[in-house]
C-alpha cells in the first residue's frame, strides 16, 4: 500500500487512502478509529512565556500557530485533535499532561517560542525527553519552561515505574518514539521553512516527562531575535509553519514506528 504523501495536507486527500492509512497502522482486524493528537500551546494567560521583539508575546504566538495546527490536522480527516487550551486563559502543566493521559492521545505536540538574552541566536529546534540536557541552553530552556507552576508530580507513578519492568520497557518505547517523531517534525522545519534549524535536542521538560504518549516540544523560533520575531508576528509564516508541522506529523504516521504503536494497543497510558 502506498501512503497518502505528507505535503497534500487539506480537505483535498482521499478518504480511501486515510482509510488504507488506519487499517495498516490498527491491523485489519481491529476498526480504524482517527488517530489523536493532543496540541499544546506554551503559556497563556498570566503567563505570558517570553515576551521578545517589539513586546511580541510568546503566549500569543504559540496559541495562533497551535490553533492553524490543529486545523490542518483536522482538515486531514486523519486526526481527532484536541487543544490544551483554545483561548488566552492560563493551564498548568500537571492539567496539561493530565488531559493528553485522560484522553489517551496517542501524540502530543507543544508549541512554543524560544528566548535568548544574546539576540543574534535564531533558529528553530525540537525537543524530546531526557533526563539530562544535551547542552547548556537546552538546560536552560528545561529550566525556564518549567517554572511555569508546574507544581509536584505525583510520587506513586515514579513508584510504578520503578516496580515494573513493563512500565520501564514502555517508556524506553515512547522516547525512541519521540525522537524519531522530533526528528521528522525537525525536518519538515527545515524543508517548509526558512526558519534557520537548530536540530533535535533533548531536556528533562515536565510536559515531556509526565505525558504518556510519543511526545514533543517545538521551538518555533526565537522571539528575542528580531527577523524571527518579524516572522512568527506574521500570521502568513505561521501558517507555514503549522503547515510543516501537520505535515511532518503525517509523515510520522507512516513510520513503523507508529504502526507498532498502534498495534501495540495506541498509547501507553497507565504506564509510568
Amino acid at each position: 500500500m502506498r501512503s497518502p504523501s505528507a505535503s497534500r495536507i487539506g480537505p483535498r486527500l482521499q478518504a480511501a487512502a486515510w482509510a488504507a492509512l488506519l487499517v495498516a497502522a490498527f491491523g485489519a482486524a481491529d476498526p480504524p478509529r482517527k488517530i489523536r493528537v493532543l496540541v499544546d500551546p506554551g503559556h497563556g494567560g498570566k503567563d505570558a512565556g517570553a515576551i521578545g521583539w517589539k513586546r511580541t508575546k510568546e503566549k500569543d504566538v504559540n496559541l495562533r500557530t497551535a490553533l492553524d495546527l490543529a486545523k490542518r490536522l483536522r482538515e486531514t480527516g486523519l486526526f481527532d485533535v484536541r487543544l490544551t487550551r483554545s483561548k488566552d486563559v492560563f493551564v498548568t502543566l500537571p492539567d496539561r499532561c493530565r488531559l493528553a493521559n485522560e484522553w489517551k492521545a496517542d501524540l502530543f505536540v507543544s508549541v512554543h517560542a524560544n528566548y535568548a538574552h544574546d539576540r543574534r541566536e535564531k533558529g528553530s529546534e525540537v525537543y524530546f525527553l531526557s533526563d539530562h540536557a544535551s547542552d547548556p541552553e537546552a538546560a536552560r530552556l528545561a529550566e525556564v519552561e518549567n517554572a511555569a507552576d508546574a507544581g509536584p508530580p505525583d510520587p506513586s507513578r515514579d513508584g510504578e515505574v520503578a516496580q515494573s519492568i513493563l512500565g520501564v520497557m514502555a517508556r524506553t518505547e515512547n522516547l525512541n518514539r519521540s525522537s524519531k517523531l522530533a526528528a521528522t517534525l525537525a525536518l519538515a522545519l527545515k524543508k517548509k521553512t526558512s526558519l534557520s534549524s537548530r536540530g533535535v535536542k533533548q531536556a528533562s521538560l515536565y510536559v515531556l516527562h509526565w505525558t504518556d504518549s510519543p511526545a514533543v516540544l517545538v521551538e518555533m523560533g526565537f522571539i528575542s531575535n528580531r527577523r524571527d520575531a518579524a516572522r512568527l508576528r506574521s500570521s502568513g509564516f505561521r501558517n507555514k509553519i503549522a503547515k510543516a508541522l501537520a505535515s511532518g506529523i503525517v509523515e510520522y504516521v507512516r513510520s513503523k514506528e507508529f504502526v507498532e504503536q498502534m498495534r501495540q494497543g495506541s498509547s501507553t497510558a497507565g504506564t509510568r
